[in-house]
């Protein structure tokens, strides 16, 4: 009786070490190591391999068991060659459940698809809801500045300059958000270590894009109030109690 063991199982009980022809106790029986075979990441919720062990399907007959066949064309297009090649063995066995790999790879991210598309909503929510905010704000500070900016248009600021003074309050404000965003990165970046797969958790595109839409988000919410102050008449904003 052998089996065949992978490298993750290697590494934990052997220490690297040639397992060839050692035994495990395995359901309570004796088996030699005949092969070690890669690693395969058969659980995307798992970030390492796990140790895993295959039998000789000689030896241990299942009541069912899954072929998988690879091609370069349509995965579909070797249906009818793998029914005939089933029933050549034996005529009554069924070939049921005829998936592609792709089909098989959906149903198991299908949970973390559905975890990554809340975060991306809630995300977008978020956007939405600062760039709200920023413009709630700078409108109520912008009004209750209104004579402080008549009495600049007056002495003959510009009104592009009035508009980038709004602009640069708002920015300041991005930019103060941004820094502490990326003091607390790390501890965020741990807790959504467990959805990510094959991405680092310090992926260097995340971390310039995200200030860069922050920044964006934050110029679209500051404009409104930006350009209602470039438009305030100085006589009108005097006079004003």
């Amino acid at each position: 009786m052998i089996v065949v063991v992978n490298e993750a199982l290697v590494k934990r009980f052997f220490d690297n070490s040639d397992p060839i022809g050692h035994y495990l106790d395995i359901f309570g029986e004796k088996r030699r190591i005949a092969g070690v075979v890669a690693d395969v990441r058969d659980r995307p919720s798992d970030a390492a391999a796990e140790p895993a062990f295959w039998f000789p399907l000689g030896q241990v007959p299942f009541s069912a068991t899954t072929a998988v066949l690879r091609t370069d064309g349509n995965p579909l297009g070797l249906v009818s060659a793998a029914r005939a090649a089933t029933e050549s063995l034996d005529s009554e066995l069924p070939l049921a459940e005829v998936k592609t790999m792709d089909d098989v790879a959906a149903v198991a991210l299908a949970e973390r698809h559905f975890a990554l598309w809340l975060c991306e909503a809630f995300a977008v929510l978020a956007m939405a809801l600062a760039a709200i905010g920023m413009y709630g704000m700078l409108t109520y500070l912008v009004e209750q500045r209104r004579r402080e900016i008549g009495l600049r248009l007056a002495l003959g600021a510009t009104r592009p300059g009035v508009l980038w003074l709004v602009l640069s309050n708002g920015v300041k404000l991005a930019v103060f958000g941004i820094v502490a965003g990326l003091l607390i990165s790390p501890v965020a970046g741990r807790a959504l270590s467990s959805m990510l797969f094959g991405v680092s958790v310090w992926d260097v595109p995340s971390f310039l894009a995200a200030p860069m839409i922050i920044l964006l988000v934050t110029c679209f919410g500051s404009l409104p109030p930006g350009w209602a102050a470039a438009r305030t008449e100085p006589m009108k904003a005097l006079r004003e109690q």
